[in-house]
């Protein structure tokens, strides 16, 4: 048991060096990198992403009871992203987010996949 407490935040720590590396190699090597695969990677990314996010979510959510699927928390989700999505309404989060110079909107398709993107664009004036 000792061990293990010896390793607590240390996937914190590796997280945080993956970014850091991460957004090295793309400052340095982003525009060598074909555009195809820019935008695999980022779909690659973005469903393990989600993968993670379920995984983590449905852990606390599920379990096995007698041989049976039994769900828990569905109800407080439900809850949670009604009033998640009122109250960002309410305040009006997408105009929040313009007015601190970070735009969210679609992108024409790809000439690659020909399909819409989303982009995050940061203005700087």
């Amino acid at each position: 048991m000792e061990f293990l407490n010896t390793l607590k935040g240390l996937g914190t720590v590796v997280n945080v060096c993956a970014i850091i590396a991460g957004g090295l190699i793309g400052t340095f090597f982003g525009k060598k990198i074909k555009e195809s695969i820019q935008d695999s990677s980022m779909k690659v990314l973005g469903l393990a992403v989600m993968f993670v996010g379920l995984s983590g979510a449905l852990s606390k959510m599920l379990a096995i009871e007698d041989g049976r699927l039994s769900a828990y928390g569905t109800i407080m989700m439900i809850i949670s992203l009604s009033l998640g999505t009122l109250i960002g309404e309410l305040i009006n989060i997408a105009k929040g987010s313009r007015t601190h110079k970070v735009y969210i909107h679609p992108l024409p398709a790809s000439p690659v996949s020909g399909q819409w993107r989303l982009s995050a664009r940061f203005r700087t004036g």
